[in-house]
């Protein structure tokens, strides 16, 4: 696996910010980290939050991210 989340963290803490990931759990109840693409709502009245995107592969470099196991 890449370290590019690591690299882009360390610049983006000089300005408060971070790289957001989402821990989850496999079928296996194993603990996996999920690099999360943020969404929004469009319609805030609706009560339902937006679905959650995870990305496959590095947005930095394009490398593969391991495959996680299904939850089912």
């Amino acid at each position: 696996m890449c370290n590019c989340i690591n690299t882009a963290n360390k610049y983006l803490r000089e300005h408060n910010g971070r790289v957001k990931e989402h821990m989850g759990f496999t079928g296996k109840m194993k603990l996996t980290s999920m690099l999360a693409v943020q969404t929004e709502k469009i319609d805030p009245k609706k009560r339902k939050s937006p679905p959650l995107l995870v990305a496959t592969f590095c947005p930095m470099c394009g490398e593969k991210f391991p495959e996680r196991e299904s939850v089912s």
